[in-house]
């Protein structure tokens, strides 16, 4: 019987986290505030509970239009 070594290999774990521009943390928080920031907006607007969630789904669009319709 012929003994066999064993071959370990070695495993790259690559942990995908944070930004995909910047690869940390920076641009996550913005997501989630223009989400709530549209929320609320919506909310207090509409009074609809789902135009807020969709209007917290399209965020900043719906931010940048709740700005541009106050100022026009």
């Amino acid at each position: 019987m012929a003994n066999k070594k064993r071959v370990k290999r070695k495993t790259k774990i690559v942990k995908v986290t944070g930004c995909s521009w910047h690869g940390n943390n920076c641009c996550r928080g913005l997501g989630s505030f223009g989400a709530a920031l549209a929320m609320i907006l919506s909310y207090t607007q509409n009074s609809s509970i789902l135009w807020a969630i969709i209007h917290g789904i399209l965020n900043w669009f719906y931010v940048i239009y709740r700005i541009i319709m106050l100022y026009v």
